[in-house]
């Protein structure tokens, strides 16, 4: 048997980057690194390592899964030991051997592509019981107010040029590494469209995010709706779903049309597909 110990110095824990990835590497390829202080780290042939008197935890922000979405962590416990467990791992039924990081709160940010309005927006999304390392990543993501006397909590951001969007769901659940559920809904505004009453058209939306960065927008409403250029088209939409196309976001939407314009058509015409871009193209 035989111990071995070096005093003061700086370790680094390293992430695959199936889990995270830095938002700002230095260099290509570069890794997401966990750092911390530690008083005394010794090496025992029976026990393994143990440290001593762990402080100054430092955690770079970096993209979660494979995702867009941003993660900032702070008020870290560790969990270094080989041969014990923290609660925490213990509860996810993680390895015995479990080495890793749990955190009580983190921020999320947005993907760039989001143009997230933080000013214009009463929430903020919260990353709650959040525990990486052996075995991937757990934890729950949801919208919370930005402060305790807003009663409704949302997010604003905006898709391409025009499609400015309002999130009053937010909900993400990872269960070590796979995403086991996704509950985002809110509205969209379609430029240069009105709804049946005349005012501005508001569409309300489900977001989808899976695994590897998967990003879906459909539109939730079940019995249709209508859109219209005044004076010029009325769409009876039955379904519609947002993509993105060299960079432009548009909407695709199904049902049938009138032509104001030329009332002597009469009867609406169905039609598969039209799109809408964001600049209301």
């Amino acid at each position: 048997e035989f111990t071995v110990g070096i005093d003061v110095l700086t370790v680094g824990m390293e992430f695959p980057e199936n889990i995270f990835t830095p938002v700002n590497p230095i260099i290509p390829g570069e890794k997401t690194i966990l750092t911390f202080d530690v008083g005394s780290l010794s090496y025992n042939s029976e026990n393994g390592f143990v440290f001593k008197t762990v402080s100054t935890i430092n955690f770079p922000e970096s993209y979660i899964l494979g995702t867009d979405f941003s993660i900032g962590i702070s008020g870290l416990k560790l969990d270094l030991s080989r041969q014990t467990n923290i609660p925490e791992a213990i509860l996810d039924n993680r390895p015995s051997d479990f080495i890793g990081a749990y955190a009580t709160e983190a921020l999320i940010g947005f993907p760039a592509f989001w143009k997230h309005d933080d000013g214009a927006s009463s929430g903020v999304i919260i990353a709650r019981n959040l525990l990486v390392g052996t075995g991937g990543i757990s934890g729950t993501i949801g919208l919370e107010a930005k402060t305790n006397g807003n009663p409704a909590p949302l997010i604003q951001a905006t898709f391409g040029e025009g499609f400015t969007t309002t999130l009053d769901t937010f909900a993400l659940e990872f269960q070590q590494n796979a995403i086991i559920s996704s509950e985002i809904r809110g509205t969209m505004k379609i430029p240069g469209f009105k709804d049946a009453t005349g005012a501005d058209a508001l569409l309300e939306i489900d977001v989808h995010i899976g695994q590897n960065g998967e990003f879906s927008v459909t539109v939730t409403e079940d019995d249709g709706f209508e859109l219209e250029i005044p004076q010029a088209i009325r769409l009876n939409v039955k379904s519609a779903s947002v993509g993105r196309e060299d960079g432009r976001f548009y909407l695709s939407v199904s049902g049938s049309l009138k032509v104001l314009s030329l009332p002597v058509l009469g009867q609406d015409v169905e039609f598969r597909e039209i799109i809408i871009w964001d600049d209301g193209q």
